[in-house]
This record gives structure tokens, sequence and C-alpha cells, in this order.
């Protein structure tokens, strides 16, 4: 009897709707301001593409899609193709609207592109993908609850969601074209898999949706691999959680899951479609990582060797970007909620195995440090936090209450820390300088600057944007010799550009200044002194809404960045 009760106790997706439904509409409603952030002012065929590093919409979806039915020699090669394949659909009602109105004639793959108004389109094309992100990141959300509720309770569950929503990168990440959220969502779902099948027990159908959810995170991106490296032992295993004892082995529900992430992984990545693309990305990614690894091109995220020194300040640099992403008083929390699971509630502990599997990898594979790469690190811990929150809610004497106060700080700093980056991006710099630039410029000006095109502050029609000096990015060599500063004076001379704009950018990183790796310093610090025939007339610069939160900054100085403007001597008064 009391197992019949246990049994009729266990919550389902159709007992939890309604709880699902509002934790996915607070997710939701957390995310969905500044979704817009980046999207192109498209009025020059170069400047066509978002603000976010590797942000590849509103264009890479439809030419992903396009290069598939008629292959292109320069392709975009650095992710798999679900994330594309899914915007493309999402764009497709929008796509069909714009050929039955004449928005869209003649498709073709030069601006304007067929498109009756291509800023229009653009713009609305980018909000439709950050809208399809945003949604991944509800998804990450709700998974987080169902993983709390099912490894343990509802109270659990809650904790979990609150803590996932409110890790500080989400509110930056959800709202762009990147694909980390949307691995970061199937990783989820895929934990949530298994931990009901740990629940429940292993059947060929808990094991097909397991095989599913994994095979669409690793279609995403293959960094995901890593949080299922060592669920295969529990499958294999039958580990159950508490009541139920262990299962034996079966062919039939470990065949079925690997079946299932084999289609997933590629119909969802290509490879099945176009298998020659999914070869070429895969040594793609190959060579930059043996690029970053020799030190060569431009390389502005550090690698680490394997040798014991860099072991330990590899391990080090992790653990303070953990820190960035949970805050301290969250990660402290989750460690210890570990380490109780570990003490006192050890039936739980294959729910431990993707977030040690995913630490492994990136210790033993990755060897390498971005803020992104650690929010599934982030979330994956998130159960165990919520978990000592809960225990601590129940239990008695001033240490175990104060556990569920560490909790509300660590989630309320985070989340005032999303507040943050969200009056960040809807304040950008690059809104109050294209209104600067707009009442200043006509068409037939040119504006000049260094780094890429998409960074760019929007530029009113005819007005020309032209790079000042080669620019490769982070792979090609780039010249900064006195040199090059002479050739590009002299051709300031010659061309007279009407402004000249320093932005940082993903590459400023590897420079001694707040400015893109083309840029030479000596040139950057003559425009500062006023050492050349180019005066600064205008700095546009953001102030934190909440600078006490000390939000850590982000990957790349992407959102509201420093904008300096010089104007030629002659004409700076105006």
């Amino acid at each position: 009897m009391v197992h019949t009760r246990v049994e009729a106790e266990r919550p389902t997706l159709k007992g939890e709707r309604a709880r699902l439904l509002g934790v996915a509409l607070i997710a939701l409603l957390c995310y969905v301001p500044a979704f817009w952030w980046g999207a192109p002012h498209a009025t020059d065929p170069l400047r066509t593409q978002s603000w976010g590093v590797d942000d590849e919409t509103p264009l890479g979806p439809l030419a992903e899609v396009s290069n598939i039915l008629a292959p292109q020699p320069d392709r975009n090669l650095g992710y798999p193709l679900l994330y594309p394949f899914v915007v493309a659909g999402a764009y497709a009602p929008y796509m069909a609207g714009l050929l039955v109105t004449g928005g869209l004639s003649d498709p073709t793959g030069e601006y304007p592109f067929g498109l009756a108004d291509p800023v229009r389109s653009l713009r609305v094309l980018s909000g439709i993908a950050h809208l399809v992100t945003v949604g991944f990141g509800v998804l990450c959300v709700v998974g987080a609850y169902w993983i709390g509720l099912v490894g343990w309770d509802r109270r659990t569950g809650l904790w979990t969601a609150g803590t996932v929503l409110t890790l500080y990168p989400m509110f930056y990440y959800a709202r762009t074209g990147n694909v980390d959220v949307p691995m970061l969502a199937f990783i989820v779902l895929a934990t949530a898999a298994f931990a009901t099948a740990l629940r429940d027990g292993w059947t060929p159908r808990r094991a097909a949706w397991l095989g599913v959810w994994a095979g669409c995170a690793l279609a995403t991106k293959e960094a995901a691999a890593g949080a299922f490296l060592l669920i295969p032992i529990a499958s294999l295993l039958g580990l159950r959680l508490r009541p139920a004892p262990r299962e034996g082995f079966s062919w039939k529900v470990n065949g079925t899951g690997l079946l299932a992430s084999v289609l997933a992984l590629g119909i969802g990545s290509g490879l099945f479609i176009e298998p020659s693309r999914y070869v070429a990305h895969l040594r793609f990614i190959g060579g930059r990582s043996q690029i970053a690894a020799s030190g060569g091109g431009n390389w502005v995220i550090r690698t680490y060797a394997m040798t014991l020194s860099d072991s330990v300040a590899y391990a080090q640099r992790q653990v303070e970007l953990l820190i960035d992403v949970m805050t301290l008083p969250g990660l402290l929390l989750a460690l210890a909620g570990v380490g109780w699971v570990l003490a006192r509630e050890r039936d739980r502990w294959p729910l431990l195995l993707p977030v040690l599997g995913y630490t492994a990898y990136m210790f033993l594979g990755q060897r390498v440090t971005q803020l992104r790469y650690l929010l599934p690190t982030a979330v994956l811990l998130a159960p165990f936090a919520a978990r000592l929150a809960v225990v601590g809610l129940r239990a008695a004497g001033p240490l175990a209450r104060a556990l569920p106060g560490v909790a509300v700080v660590a989630l309320g700093l985070g989340a005032l820390r999303g507040v943050d980056v969200t009056w960040a991006m809807l304040g950008d710099t690059r809104y109050e300088a294209a209104a600067w630039l707009a009442e200043r410029t006509e068409p037939g000006d040119t504006v000049e600057h260094f780094g890429p095109f998409q960074k760019l502050p929007p530029l009113e029609a005819g007005v020309a944007s032209r790079q000042a000096t080669l620019y490769l990015g982070i792979l090609g060599p780039t010249d900064t010799t006195a040199a090059t500063t002479r050739d590009i004076l002299d051709g300031w001379r010659e061309r007279t550009p009407r402004f000249v704009l320093v932005v940082p950018d993903h590459t400023t990183q590897a420079t001694t200044g707040p400015h893109s790796i083309s840029l030479p310093p000596t040139l950057y610090r003559a425009l500062m002194e006023g050492g050349t025939e180019y005066a600064l007339v205008r700095t546009f610069e953001s102030r934190p809404l909440l600078p006490w939160v000390q939000r850590p900054p982000l990957d790349y100085p992407t959102v509201s960045p420093p904008i300096r403007v010089f104007a030629r001597r002659s004409t700076a008064a105006s």
C-alpha cells in the first residue's frame, strides 16, 4: 500500500501543467525585454548582421538553408545546423507573408536580397530569431523545475527554476542568436528525461526521449557532449532513485536510446542531409582548436596546456568564472548541496552524472575559458543548491536556517545583475551615437572605423562605412607597425572621411587599449592625444544602472561598448 501511494503521488506533466505554465510565463517576462537588441539597421550591404559575437542572424539561417540547395564556397562552418533549421522554420510564415504581399520578389543572395524594405524586414527577422532563443531560455527554466521536481519535490523544483532563471548571463544569451542557450535547453531537457528515467524506471520510450534531446544538443553545439558522457553508466547499470530497486541491463532500452540520439544528431546537424558540410564543419572547428592551442593568429581566448601549472591555473579560472555566473553564495551553496547529497541522500548521486561528465569534458578536452562555457555547469549544479535551500527550510538550528537566506542572496544578486545588463541592452550606446551621427551626416558622407562592420552604430541610408585598414578578426595576421599607421593617415588625407569611429570588439582583449586589434596602439594614442588631423569630438559611454551589484563582464565588450568619435579638425567644430 505504501508503494502504491508513492506511485500515485508522483508528479506528471499533466498534473504539473499549471505550475509549468506559471514558471514559463515568469521566465518569458524576464527574458523578453530587450530581445530586439542587436538587430541590424540594414541600410547598406555591409550592415546586415546583428551586434552579438557569433550571432549569425538574421541572414545566417536563411543562407544555411539556401546553401543546402545551392552550396556556396564561402560558408559559415562554426556550428552544426539545428539552430539555423529551427530559426528558418520560424521565419517561414513571415517570409511567406512577404511573398504574398510583394515584400519579397526574386530572392537573391545579394543586398537587398529581393526585399522591398530590407531595413524593416531584416529587423523583423532578427526579432523572430531572438524570440526563438528566448523560447529556448524559457525551456531551460521549465526543464530545471522538472529536474528538481522529479529528483526531490515541488519546492526543490521551484528553487531550481529560480536559480537557473537568475543566472545573470542568461539575461544576455537568451536574447541573441548565439547557439549557447539553445544547446543548454537541450541539455536541460535531456537531464530532465534522465531524472525521470531514474525515478520511474528505464523504458524504451524514456530512453528514446533522452536520446532525442541529447542528439539535438549535439546537433546544436558539440560542447554539449560532456553532459552525456557518464549518463550511459546509469542506463547500463539500470540505476534508480529511491525507493525503486536497480534494474537489469536491457538491450532494448539502451539500443533505443542510442538509435534516437544518432537519428536526432544526424538529422539536426545536417549530417544526413549534407554530409560534406558536416565533415567540413568538423575539420573547421578542429583547425581552429589547433590554431588556438598553438597560439597562432590573434586568438583572444586563453588556452591551457596539459601541464600541472596550466591545469591549476585552468581550474582556478573556471572557478572564478563559475562565481561570476552563479555568484559566490550560489556556488558555495551548490557545492554544499553536492556534499549533502553524497552524505545524506546517497540514492540521489546519479543526478550528479551530467555535471561531473561536463566538468571532466571541459577540463580534459576543451582547456579554454569563457563565461558562457560555464553556463551548463551552473545549470546542472542548480538542483543541488536548491535542495540544500529546501533542507534549510525544514531543518532546525541557526546554521540550517541560514541556508535559504544564502539562496535568496544568490538569487537576488543574480536577478539584479540581470536587471543591470537588461538596462545596458535597452540603452546601448549605439542608439545614442546613431541619433547623434544622423544629425551630422548626409548621403555621400563616409564613416571609417576599425574592426567588424556589424559593431557600428546604425547609420542612415547613403552614409558609407569603410574599414580604415585590413581587418581579419582573431584568425588572420594583423599588421600594426609604423608603416600601417602611415598608410592609414595617408588614406585619411586622401579620402577625408567625415568621421572615424573607435569601438571595441571581440579582438579587443588582444590589444593594449579599448579598441580593435586592427587599430595600431600608437595611432590610438596619437588620436587620443590630439596628434593627428582628427580630433575626439564625442564619447558615448554608459553607466551601470546598479553599479553596486558589480556585474561581471561578459565574454566580449558586446553590450553598450564605449564609442569614440573623431572628426577632421577643420570640421570638428560643426
